[in-house]
């Protein structure tokens, strides 16, 4: 059985040669449940050699209690429009039911249909019902309850809410559209409506899923009385261990809310640490030993493990690890290394690696003179020289002392603008005191900067030297463009300027930044401009550390580099330790007439340590602050200060709202609110009627005139929220004189298929700001939907299967349900039910049926009938199942000798 909830005795049959005609009995028992709700089942019977079969089984609910299901019991629409919820029986009712359905009385919603009838057929079979919202001319939200009642019933409830469109959208004012803060770190903006709606709003933050920034409070509340008042959000971002700075986005978002966003930048504070090495070369005889100290470079987030290992297997390093904390990083820990003795009377060489998780990488090599055959100085002609850009310069080499064997004495540059011929000088026993020459040659280059070389001279058994080569560039010098020469950064923070060549060099340039304070430090500490990017500006990241002076601090970035001119970047660094200050104002908002002004003033909450500096701008062009800043020292901080607040004269016809923010370094930000009163009239468009009620493919006219006489001549623009409605034509033109002449604007309405009524409004717009709309009705005249299906018979083989396919012949206001059923338990189908909503109501969906093998000879039929809801024709598919011919025969094996006799069957 297919349902836990039907069961089978016995659960196998027998059946032998000699019994195998004899109808053996299965008793089939359903389970009683609570549900109320009919069930099914199907039964296989299956066994080996024998051709499957089923039993359908039907479960009546012998639960009594009926009641009401619905799809919900809460509605939400517009003022204007309608919306719909379906109604179906629990369980199928003993006698026909009638569901009365009411909205609230003198309420502006309206229910149809008012009556739902079920009978003890189509009971499960969900009726739509459509609640419609009248227009009315207040600003207020309305709510009402939908009743549906019945004899022997319990009642339902729909909870109806209508959003009136006469309270606009409200935008949103944000103090910050992007914000950004370390890990760990967190950091504030404000909101506020930019505009008193009609009713409260409820503004939604929400971020990420997996975002490491909380954001507190997640939900802003606004009354119609608090809309004004800046309501603080803070962001917080969490320590993670990933080191990556990472992006979010905060959204804010509410009904009759125009959306916001606020984008966050996280500053990682992770980073690889660099290690300080005492010596990166170390030199040792065979049997001795060296040491070089390790410390971290800056201090970590968490501890570092430091990792030691050599490539020699006869240079061996102590201890094989380091360990440092977030505290003992800057504490030298000491490696040794040794050179074991061996007999092969060659130096040897190795590389100690130090590595780590989240550590740059490092090396110090190892030299190991062998003390069988002892080293050999060099005797240079000269320890240093210098090279012009493009010339040549040589320098002569010997050995000090006759050696036992040949030394061979190699040659490297460390700069790759200076080669070298030859690279490499052979000594014998014989010509070891004889000079040989070695050429520098210098490389012509576009860079336009000086530089230096170092000539290293090793080799195995050789007393290493060295020759300094000073290059002199003979390029010509190019200037610096730089973002800012002036920096404000938070003790603990960061911030940023960029940097571009002014003119084409004539080849690549290269710079190097420097600070004049260890607190500031500058990433990168080098730049490389090309004669393709030289116009594109480099990013350099300034960093201030943090200290516990009270004290801001200076620096001053510098550029090194010989052919690019002076240009250099101040950095104040704002003291943490220096905490904020508060504002006070003598008024927190204020009134302003167009034309006229206003004064509030300022002062310090608290005396700072340092000199403070407050900003004031305003986020309107109509309302000019005068003055833009104000100063405050330690000794001033509580002297109030006047801010004059002017409104311009325009030429509309709106009040604004308008904010004045008060920011500065380390100060906490402020707001006044300004409400600013225009002194124009507002120019109102008429529209007579105020609604038209069309058919499909009708046309209609209204006429449209101003309310009041404007000062200047006006044009009403016109446009319809539906496609399907237009309006000719689209602008009016009134004057001083016509104002108040009606103008006649024809509505043209499209004929289409959808088999549904419409709405559409038309706008009437003057100067974007006083406007008026006109609604439209659509009487749609194409005929209700129909089920169409490809075939209305069949003719199937037993044992086999065919299809048919159905669809809607027009487009269903709500989704539609067809159930089939057979009228043969030997013909079935799948699927059971075919599902149509408003969007694939004209794709056609398939149906398989499929035929029994039985053991008569009879041919055999069946009607499968599709039953819809009450909207919805009926539709059969006749079946033909044509019997299967079976030969019967008297043997199933004959023996016959080969030409000789002969056998007959039956």
């Amino acid at each position: 059985s297919t349902n836990s909830d039907v069961t089978l005795s016995p659960a196998s049959l027998d059946f032998t040669t000699s019994n195998w005609s004899t109808a053996q009995t299965v008793t089939v028992s359903a389970a009683h449940d609570d549900d109320g709700v009919d069930d099914s089942a199907t039964i296989s019977l299956a066994g080996g050699r024998v051709t499957a079969a089923s039993v359908s089984v039907s479960v009546a609910d012998d639960d009594e209690d009926v009641g009401l299901i619905l799809s919900t019991d809460e509605l939400a629409l517009d003022e204007g429009d309608s919306k719909t919820f379906t109604v179906r029986l629990i369980a199928q009712p003993g006698y026909p039911q009638a569901v009365s359905l009411s909205a609230p009385s003198g309420s502006d919603l309206t229910v149809t249909p008012t009556e739902l009838n079920f009978t003890t057929s189509n009971w499960s079979t969900a009726q739509t019902v459509t609640v419609s919202a009248g227009q009315d001319a207040d600003r207020a939200n309305d709510t009402g309850t939908i009743r549906l009642s019945s004899e022997g019933i319990p009642e339902g409830l729909v909870s109806v809410t209508v959003i009136d469109d006469d309270d606009p959208t409200v935008g949103l004012t944000l103090s910050a559209t992007s914000l950004t803060l370390n890990e760990g770190a967190s950091a504030t903006f404000t909101v506020r409506l930019a505009a008193q709606p009609g009713n409260p709003r409820t503004v939604t933050l929400s971020g990420a899923s997996d975002s490491d920034v909380t954001i507190t409070p997640a939900e802003l509340s606004f009354s119609t009385s608090n809309w004004s008042a800046a309501q603080t959000v803070t962001l917080s971002a969490a320590h993670d261990e990933n080191g990556e700075g990472e992006g979010e986005t905060i959204r804010l978002t509410g009904a009759k809310i125009t959306s916001g966003s606020v984008a966050v930048s996280v500053i990682d504070d992770d980073a690889d640490v660099v290690l300080t090495l005492s010596q990166t070369v170390l030199n040792m005889s065979e049997g001795g030993s060296a040491t070089f100290t390790v410390q971290l470079a800056a201090q970590p987030h968490s501890a570092r493990t430091v990792n030691l290992s050599s490539t020699n297997a006869d240079v061996t390093v102590t201890p094989a690890s380091l360990n440092f904390s977030t505290s003992n990083w800057s504490a030298a820990q000491t490696v040794t290394v040794r050179a074991a003795q061996d007999e092969d009377g060659a130096d040897d060489t190795a590389t100690i690696n130090l590595t780590g998780t989240r550590i740059l990488a490092n090396l110090a090599r190892v030299s190991v003179a062998d003390d069988e055959d002892p080293a050999v100085g060099l005797g240079l002609s000269r320890g240093s020289l210098d090279l012009i850009e493009g010339s040549s310069a040589t320098f002569t080499v010997r050995l000090a002392a006759q050696p036992r064997n040949p030394r061979t004495v190699s040659l490297a540059s460390s700069n790759t603008d200076v080669t070298i011929t030859p690279a490499t000088l052979n000594f014998s026993v014989n010509n070891w005191s004889v000079s040989q020459t070695v050429t520098l040659r210098a490389v012509q280059d576009a860079d336009g900067n000086n530089e230096t070389a170092a000539i290293s001279l090793t080799g195995a058994r050789i007393t290493s030297g060295s020759v300094a080569v000073a290059l002199v560039d003979d390029d010509p010098t190019v200037g610096l463009t730089l973002s800012t020469s002036e920096l404000t950064v938070d003790e603990g923070g960061s911030a940023t300027f960029t940097i571009r060549l002014s003119t084409p060099p004539s080849g690549a340039r290269a710079l190097t930044l420097a600070s004049t304070s260890t607190e500031v430090t500058v990433t990168p500490a080098s730049l490389s401009f090309s004669t393709s990017n030289w116009s594109t500006p480099q990013t350099v990241t300034v960093r201030a550390a943090d200290d516990a002076d009270g004290m801001d601090d200076t620096a001053t970035i510098n550029r090194t580099a010989n052919t690019l001119t002076a240009a250099l970047v101040n950095v104040t660094v704002i003291d943490d330790d220096d905490p904020a200050v508060g504002l006070y104002l003598s008024r927190g908002s204020l009134d302003l007439n167009e034309g006229t002004s206003e004064t509030f003033r300022v002062w310090l909450a608290a005396q700072p340590r340092n000199p403070r500096t407050v900003n004031l701008t305003s986020d309107n062009a109509d309302v000019t602050v005068t003055p833009a800043t104000l100063d405050f020292s330690v000794n001033n901080w509580s002297t109030a200060q006047t801010v004059t607040l002017s409104g311009v004269q325009d030429a509309d016809a709106d009040d604004e709202i308008v904010t004045i923010s008060l920011t500065g370094v380390r100060i906490t930000s402020g707001q006044v609110g300004v409400d600013v009163l225009d002194d124009d009239i507002a120019v109102v468009p008429i529209m007579s009627p105020d609604g038209l009620s069309m058919d499909e493919g009708a046309s209609a006219t209204f006429t449209v005139q101003l309310y009041t006489q404007p000062r200047s001549a006006q044009t009403v623009t016109l446009a319809s929220n539906n496609a399907d409605v237009t309006v000719t034509p689209t602008t009016l033109n009134f004057t001083t004189s016509d104002w108040n002449t009606a103008q006649t604007v024809t509505v043209s309405v499209a004929q289409d298929d959808d088999g549904m009524d419409e709405a559409a409004r038309i706008s009437a717009l003057v100067k974007s700001t006083a406007s008026n709309f006109l609604d439209v009705r659509i009487n749609d005249d194409d005929p209700p939907f129909r089920l169409s299906l490809s075939d209305t018979s069949l003719k199937l083989n037993e044992g086999s299967s065919g299809t048919f396919t159905a669809r809607l012949t027009a487009q269903p206001e709500s989704a539609q349900t067809v159930t089939l059923a057979s009228t043969n338990s030997d013909v079935t189908f799948s699927p059971a039910t075919l599902s149509f909503s408003t969007s694939n109501w004209n794709t056609v969906q398939t149906v398989t049926v499929t035929t029994a093998q039985d053991d008569d000879a009879v041919d055999d039929s069946a009607t499968i009938n599709l039953t819809g809801g009450a909207e919805l024709n009926s539709a059969a598919v006749s079946v033909a199942v044509l019997e299967n011919i079976k030969i019967n025969r008297s043997r199933n094996y004959m023996i016959v000798k080969e030409g000789t006799s002969t056998a007959s069957f039956y």
